[in-house]
């Protein structure tokens, strides 16, 4: 009886590749804390830039060689994430703004934390202790409607070891907004913008995400700001 089960596999070198494949690994992701490539806007090229060598070599590098980098990051993503997908990410990022925006303005220094990188938080933080100073003792921030628009410009991946990769997306974010800051709680007293005023407001955020080959769950395991541009 059992004469037909083969015995169990036995791995003791920890480094066999077999032994990786069962694994799965919970990680802290803690953030590079810097930019992999920081975005700029682009120049507008010349008519005359056709006629030099140097004008289609940087066609190429914008057209070419930068796109092909954010594809790239683009498939990583896909890999690295389940269900991901252009329209689910914009969604997600979308939510994640009106978060943060909707965060500082109540002063909640916790809910932002749980939305951004550690170098961002200390930006943040001193945000609001300013408004603070400034006798902003309340802030009403509201959208006109969700954030329809979210225009992806860049995106880049690095490795940080064997195991972990960092992928920054940079991201067009245009809404309609209105900030209203009053000197009390109650909102008596209007010091700065108008709750009855939209305007038409554009950022550049970077989005960032940790992910790895073995990973399964870990802090960090999310999109999070990392800057704004």
């Amino acid at each position: 009886r059992g004469g037909n089960q083969r015995p169990p596999t036995v791995i003791s070198n920890p480094n066999d590749p077999r032994l990786r494949q069962k694994m799965k690994l919970n990680i802290v992701f803690v953030s590079p804390n810097l930019l992999i490539d920081e975005w700029k806007e682009p120049e507008p090229f010349t008519w005359a830039s056709l006629l030099t060598l140097d004008g289609w070599r940087q066609r190429w590098d914008r057209y070419g060689v930068q796109t092909m980098r954010s594809l790239f990051t683009l498939s990583k993503c896909m890999q690295a994430i389940d269900g991901f997908s252009l329209r689910k990410l914009k969604v997600e990022l979308a939510d994640i703004y009106e978060q943060i925006n909707r965060s500082v303005a109540k002063n909640d220094a916790k809910r932002v934390q749980e939305n951004v990188t550690e170098k961002t938080f200390g930006v943040l933080r001193q945000e609001m202790q300013d408004r603070r100073k400034m006798g902003w003792q309340r802030v009403d921030w509201r959208l006109s409607k969700p954030v329809g628009k979210i225009e992806l410009l860049q995106g880049r991946v690095m490795q940080a070891d064997d195991e972990v990769f960092f992928a920054q997306l940079t991201c067009k974010i245009t809404s309609k907004q209105a900030l209203a800051a009053y000197s009390d709680e109650g909102g008596s007293k209007l010091v700065a913008g108008d709750p009855e005023t939209l305007v038409d407001v554009s950022e550049i955020w970077v989005f960032e995400r940790g992910f790895g080959k073995n990973v399964f769950t870990g802090k960090g395991l999310k999109w999070r700001l990392a800057a704004r541009l």
